[in-house]
């Protein structure tokens, strides 16, 4: 369901829409100051999607980047920046009249820019800061692409309403939450853990922290939300100027060098309380240092900072400000991420701002998400005998696998996380649990997988499968009862069940393409399913019961008729 409305300034005389063409900052001018009770007030809030959610995290694969036109002296900025983004992914350019695009095409075009990748969206906003105001991702079960509209802490009220204006022209869900939060200040893992600074309780001053947790989780799927102090000084308290999550288990957080900075305590307190955060697959976030080259001070609330930087498909661009520390900045960068491509940025005109690049650019997520595909048959209540057991799952993906992960516990207590090997020239992986366990114990894990864009599938998406430890007698006649033997011949399945089961198969071709689903209740003993019109070649086959989950790789030897 979409809750939308879209708002747009009326000139009252003339009825003819206004768009504001003054430049405004980061921060909220005298103007705006007096119009703080206007927040909130353009959108109407809406439910949850009331399904398991997932926000993907900023370094994962993107189809576009959103940049609002300047229409100031940053333009050979952005230009440099829809350069970069071009050669990986589109560059939507937002401007208010149709009749700008043809100047800024041609100005993109001198400076290198291959337009082919450029697109541009007619529509009125206030500002260039749309990564406080632009729209959040998520994907809701069966992994449909939607839009989270948080509130932005400003009253401009175009601004505000851009992400709802999107949903209705680009035909997605969009979620709107009661919160007020600009998107500065959020970061998040893509495995349900998110980060923001303290600004959040302030500026949502009716909930408490507790509600503001479960808005998390409800409308982003967050079941994890961390937050740490802000800096000393800094105007926009947002946490994207001195800290920055790299990957699932790493962090980059400033650092001063000079010891009476009130920030040097202060960063080196936040970079040690991430440090101690687990991620929910049981594995501590990991903290790389980064140099903070001006410090903020009562006198200088917008110091330069390099943590401002953005993802796009195996790039991160980092903003620099021809000063001693670039080289050292650009380095950190390329140590943490040797597989990205890091490319300077000058951001040198734009420092005193309140922003860099991260803080102008809005990443989108793409439309046809394809995780990895996990096909793993829950392991059944075990004897202690056979422990410490081997887990074997089959990973399959039109991307190469990048890593694949065991992560278990047992009785709850504390997580471990196993990287799962490749059973060579097979689509299989293997790891063995470890631990000491006694009869009774029980045992919950998950499995995951990310690609080579980062895309990542949970098996099971919520949750964990779960098994006890038993003693060998008892088990014996529950295996005993589970064995059934399932292969594929020439054109056909062949089923060996000991009790009768409802069976979904699901039938693909090497592409990824849907052929068919059918849907059979089997009787228990021997069965044969005839596929008549599969013509020659090979096929991946997904069959799930209650009992029973594989995914095959078969070759047909029959043409079709």
């Amino acid at each position: 369901m979409k809750f939308l409305i879209l708002i747009f300034l009326m000139n009252s005389s003339s009825g003819k829409i206004v768009r504001n063409e003054k430049f405004l900052p980061r921060f909220l001018t005298p103007e705006e100051k007096a119009r703080m009770n206007e927040i909130g007030e353009y959108l109407i809030k809406g439910p949850p999607p009331g399904s398991p959610v997932r926000t993907p995290a900023e370094y994962e694969r993107v189809q576009c980047v959103f940049f609002r036109w300047p229409y100031s002296s940053w333009n050979s900025i952005w230009r440099d920046m829809i350069r970069e983004v071009c050669e990986v992914a589109k560059a939507y350019i937002i401007t208010a009249y149709a009749s700008d695009t043809s100047s800024i095409k041609s100005y993109l075009e001198q400076g290198g820019v291959n337009t082919d990748s450029v697109r541009f969206l007619i529509t009125s906003t206030n500002s260039v800061w749309i990564r406080d105001y632009g729209p959040w991702n998520i994907y809701v079960e069966n992994d449909t692409l939607s839009i989270v509209d948080l509130i932005y802490n400003r009253p401009r009220p175009q601004d505000d309403s851009f992400p709802s204006k999107l949903g209705q022209m680009w035909g997605l869900d969009v979620y709107l939450p009661d919160l007020t939060h600009p998107g500065g200040n959020f970061m998040v893992d893509g495995n349900g853990t998110g980060f923001s600074t303290d600004l959040i309780y302030e500026e949502n001053s009716g909930m408490t922290p507790q509600e503001i947790a479960q808005a998390m989780k409800d409308y982003l799927g967050l079941d994890q939300f961390v937050t740490v102090p802000k800096i000393y000084y800094e105007y926009t308290g947002h946490i994207d100027i001195f800290a920055k999550i790299l990957n699932d288990t790493l962090v980059m957080v400033g650092e001063y060098d000079d010891p009476n900075d009130p920030n040097y305590a202060r960063l080196n307190a936040i970079a040690d309380s991430i440090s101690h955060v687990q991620n929910l697959d049981g594995k501590y976030f990991k903290v790389v240092r980064m140099v903070m080259p001006e410090s903020f001070s009562p006198w200088n609330n917008t110091g330069a900072t390099y943590l401002n930087s953005l993802f796009v498909n195996g790039k991160i661009l980092v903003p620099i400000y021809n000063l001693p520390e670039d080289p050292e900045a650009l380095q950190t960068y390329q140590q943490a991420l040797p597989d990205y491509e890091v490319v300077g940025i000058d951001c040198q005109d734009m420092v005193g701002s309140g922003g860099a690049v991260h803080c102008v650019t809005m990443g989108f997520a793409p439309y046809d998400f394809t995780p990895p595909q996990i096909v793993h048959t829950p392991l059944q209540d075990t004897p202690i005998s056979y422990w410490p057991l081997t887990v074997y799952s089959e990973v399959f993906d039109n991307l190469k696998v990048h890593r694949v992960y065991l992560t278990y516990n047992i009785n709850h207590l504390d997580s471990t996380s196993l990287r799962m090997f490749n059973i060579m020239g097979t689509d299989s992986f293997q790891a063995q649990f470890s631990g000491n366990v006694n009869v009774g114990d029980s045992v919950f894990y998950r499995i995951f997988a990310i690609d080579g864009a980062f895309n990542r599938t949970y098996l099971p998406q919520n949750g964990y499968f779960a098994f006890e430890i038993k003693s060998a007698v008892r088990i014996a006649e529950k295996e005993k009862k589970n064995n059934m033997r399932i292969y594929f011949s020439k054109s056909s399945l062949f089923f060996s069940l000991p009790e009768s089961d409802n069976f979904k198969i699901d039938l693909y071709g090497v592409s990824g393409r849907k052929i068919k689903t059918l849907n059979f209740n089997l009787k228990s003993g021997k069965t044969e399913i005839y596929f008549r019109d599969l013509k020659s070649g090979t096929y991946f086959v997904n069959l799930k019961s209650k009992n029973y989950m594989k995914r095959m790789k078969i070759l047909s030897l029959k043409g079709g008729d």
